[in-house]
């Protein structure tokens, strides 16, 4: 038996379970020797389109490679490929990388590949499982160090299986957001008062910020958590998430602005207006990890146009 390496991708559909997919039908026909982390990473070439989903299988091989090949383009068709765009979006795109021991130079096959050492979104993973497989001009570590320029975004170590466990649960949003709500109790005390008369005002944002929150939570459930990176559970689109996509952030950002109405500070509406850009760059940190989790998410997304305010922003 020879080892071989194998690159996964996706951008269309259901990413995280088409690679899921490939990998168990991989398992059934060859005995895995390593599965890399999951990576986020930039297209290359080709036309605008989503991020791709990149990881890299190493296996043991006791046939040619291109019979492998011929294994790959089969599982690539159960997955619904369509082959009508060069470099085009693919609900799953699976390239025979590298094969210790072997060359190739035919019209169908040709080893190492090509263009991978080119590629960050294969090298990347590729070093992470396989460091010494030889690519064209050299090995994978090699290669590395010459592509930091295209992004390649380890995500998670763990993914293949039922569960993913990302490797950053958005610690640093989570630390910022609590000094931002210690701040906001500090000011709610400062001078700078707006004039007589405007107070009252706060009421009703007050109110609507404590439906939305206590209505987010609830639907939420369990899978609530203030780290901006999801719990693989059912998403949540119903209630309040019928009508802005973080009715969470939205209620916070709401109350901070009703508060600063109801105490009459210029201060705390200078903090609700920084709240509301801090959560409009959380929820768009959270929502790359929503795509990856829930395939649906994506329609969802077209459905619900506000991420804090409906229809709007």
């Amino acid at each position: 038996m020879v080892k071989a390496a194998i690159s996964l991708g996706s951008n269309l559909g259901d990413r995280l379970g088409q690679l899921r997919g490939a990998v168990r039908r991989l398992e059934e026909a060859y005995p895995i020797l390593a599965v890399s982390s999951l990576f986020l990473t930039e297209p290359i070439g080709g036309p605008v389109q989503d991020e791709f989903l990149n990881a890299v299988v190493l296996l043991e091989l006791d046939e040619s490679p291109e019979q492998l090949l011929a294994k790959l383009q089969q599982i690539e068709d159960q997955a619904g490929r369509v082959r009508d765009e060069h470099w085009g979006p693919r609900t799953l795109d699976l390239d025979l990388i590298t094969v210790r021991g072997a060359t190739a130079n035919s019209e169908e096959l040709i080893l190492p590949h090509p263009r991978a050492h080119l590629r960050r979104f294969v090298v990347a993973p590729l070093t992470e499982v396989w460091r010494d497989a030889q690519l064209q001009g050299g090995t994978a570590s090699d290669h590395l160090d010459n592509l930091i320029d295209q992004k390649a975004l380890r995500v998670a170590k763990e993914w293949k299986d039922d569960r993913i466990q990302f490797l950053d649960r958005g610690s640093a949003w989570v630390w910022t957001q609590a000094v931002g709500f210690v701040i906001f109790g500090v000011v709610v005390f400062a001078d700078g008062r707006w004039p007589e008369g405007w107070q009252w005002l706060g009421l009703p944002p007050i109110a609507l910020a404590a439906y939305l929150m206590l209505q987010a939570a609830a639907a939420l459930g369990e899978a609530f958590t203030p780290f901006p990176t999801p719990r693989e559970a059912q998403l949540a689109a119903r209630g309040v998430y019928r009508f802005v996509r973080h009715p969470m952030y939205a209620g916070i950002v709401l109350l901070f602005a009703g508060t600063a109405l109801l105490v009459g500070s210029v201060w705390v509406g200078v903090v609700a207006v920084v709240t509301a850009i801090f959560f409009w760059f959380k929820g768009g940190f959270e929502e790359k990890r929503l795509r990856i989790v829930y395939a649906a998410y994506d329609e969802y997304r077209k459905q619900v146009r506000g991420r804090l305010i409906p229809g709007i922003w």
